[in-house]
Formats: C-alpha cells, structure tokens, sequence
C-alpha cells in the first residue's frame, strides 16, 4: 500500500496469517510517503482505532515527518487506541520524531501496546522510541509478555519507553527475548 493504512476512530483492523512460513503467509507493506501520517494507523490530529495482528508478515513506515511506523499520526489530536501483536513478524520503521511503534510528534492521545508473541523489529526516527513515545507525546504505555524482538530509538529517543521531551508511561516487560 503505498498511502499508509488508517484505521478510522472507533474501528479495528485484525490481521491473520493462513501461514506460520514466512515463504507462505499473507503479507502486508504499507508505506506512508507523506509528512504526518503513519504506515499503520493514524493521519494529523486523526486518533485512529485499534489493530490487533495474530500473524502475517506486516512492514509499516512513514517516510514523511512525524509520524510512527504503526500508530499515531502528527498532531494535538493525533494517537491510536491501541496496538495487539499475538503472532507473526511484524517491522515497524518510523519518520523523523516518530516512534517505530506507537506515537508519533506531539500524540496527545496515547495508547496501550501489548505484546503477546511474534518477531517484531521497531525502529524510532531522531526524537522518537523504538517502542511507545514519539517526539512530546503524552505517555503510552505497553506490556511484553513474550516474542522475539528489537526495539531501536533514534537520536536522543528510548529502545522501549518515551521520546525525545516525552512523559514516559509504563511498560512492564515479562517475559521474550531481545
């Protein structure tokens, strides 16, 4: 998809995999080219509703500015609901100030990120967390129960945690791997 994926206020997008083969399964690629949208998620002062993966093969990026790979656009009224992975591998890459999961510049309606299992590989932009904040966001919070995965932060962004000037929210880590 090559506009990004927005998941309209109060809808829910669920993925499932006919394939636990990465050779087999389902895949989706989104992109989102333009500044304040995300790959996945929400637009500008957008707050977008819930997606839930069970598996696939998902690739989410914003290429633009301020946006989160999977999650919030830009913006005062810009956020997501919530983030469920179950299963499958799921890469997230966000724009300059966005967090690879989660929000992106100035969200100040953030939301959960619960992690259940799964291969994901998320990667914050300058400002930006690997996992939860964007640039000044309000804080998202998140659990990891299990599944394998990577969180990188840009410049001056957390791994897992808050942005750049980002009010951290809580994340509880019980179980995976790195």
């Amino acid at each position: 998809v090559s506009k990004g994926i927005r998941i309209n206020t109060g809808a829910t997008l669920t993925v499932y995999a006919q394939s636990e083969d990465e050779t087999t399964m389902g895949k989706i690629m989104s992109t989102a080219p333009e500044n304040d949208k995300a790959g996945i998620g929400g637009n500008k002062d957008y707050q977008a509703g819930t997606l839930i993966i069970h598996g696939g093969s998902i690739e989410a990026k914003s290429t633009g500015k301020y946006a989160a790979g999977i999650g919030g656009g830009y913006g005062d009224g810009s956020g997501m609901k919530a983030i469920t992975i179950y299963g499958g591998i799921v890469k997230a890459t966000a724009a300059q100030y966005g967090a690879g999961i989660g929000g992106g510049k100035n969200n100040n309606n953030p939301g959960t990120i619960t992690i259940y299992g799964g291969e994901v590989t998320a990667t914050g932009a300058q400002h930006g967390a690997g996992i939860c904040g964007g640039e000044n966001p309000d804080g998202w919070s998140g659990t990891i129960n299990d599944g394998k995965g990577v969180a990188t932060g840009g410049p001056y962004g957390g791994g897992i945690g808050g942005g750049y000037l980002a009010h951290g929210g809580s994340i509880p880590i019980n179980g995976g791997k790195g």
